[in-house]
């Protein structure tokens, strides 16, 4: 009959499997994050009854990482009074070449979080950013980690590398909401002046780039040219109005 043993820890985790090749010295016990975790391989009961006493398994305590993800309202990194904790936001403990997700969790109503890993070692902590107009804060703006934010512009921590300690409480995030301005563009103005349309009738027609770079994702706004004042009519628009014929013929947008 083939058989396999679990370890059910109540704390700490499991440590490395088989790390030689003498099975009376090594851990039997697939660690986390493999599928098997806790489990060891299947073996066969000798039939003739008998004693197996080769099966190790290797403890390791865990370390916690934390510590805070907040509202970073002024965008400054830093973690000021009155800036409060933001519920909800996803926490992922990941390896060091960001392949393996080791652990994950959620924000409390504080804004605290706590991840945990398998002992010491090198790890990177990712922030989700969450639905909507949100912005990770200035990186390591303040004189200390534990009141600035430590994530890039992305959600992503550097390499940690953890000695063997406990706990780890200094990973904390400020995130900001980006408002919508009615000039959402920076650089020239969509809108078409009276100044403009004067000029474009004194030089029998005009053209009229407008470029700049959007607040929200960074890239640079498409180029467009207008159509000559002949086929204008009424007051001022905007890029994009039905009012005018032909309005913008967009050139492409570099990224």
């Amino acid at each position: 009959i083939s058989v396999r043993l679990r370890a059910v820890l109540t704390h700490g985790a499991v440590g490395r499997y088989r790390t030689t090749s003498d099975p009376s010295r090594d851990s039997d016990f697939h660690p986390i994050p493999s599928a098997d975790a806790g489990w060891t391989d299947p073996f066969a009961l000798p039939s003739s009854g008998g004693t197996l006493s080769t099966f190790d398994l290797a403890f390791v305590e865990q370390i916690s990482i934390g510590d805070f993800v907040w509202n970073d309202i002024d965008n400054d990194g830093v973690q000021d009074s009155g800036e409060p904790g933001l519920e909800g936001v996803t926490v992922e403990i990941w390896d060091d070449a960001r392949t393996v997700l080791l652990d994950s969790t959620t924000t409390d109503a504080l804004g605290k979080y706590v991840v945990r890993v398998r002992g010491s070692g090198d790890y990177a902590l990712r922030i989700v950013k969450p639905p909507g107009l949100w912005r990770f804060s200035p990186r390591e703006a303040g004189a200390s980690r534990t009141v600035d934010s430590n994530v890039d512009s992305t959600g992503w921590t550097d390499v940690e590398v953890l000695p063997t300690v406990i706990a780890m409480a200094t990973l904390d995030a400020g995130l900001s909401r980006i408002t919508l301005t009615p000039g959402l563009l920076s650089g020239e103005p969509l809108g078409v002046g009276r100044q403009t349309r004067r000029a474009g009738r004194r030089s029998g027609g005009w053209r009229r780039r407008i470029s700049g770079r959007c607040q929200l994702c960074g890239r640079s706004a498409p180029k467009a040219e207008r159509t000559p004042t002949s086929e204008l009519v009424g007051g001022g628009g905007s890029a994009g109005d039905s009012r005018f014929p032909g309005a913008d013929r967009a050139r492409g947008a570099s990224r």
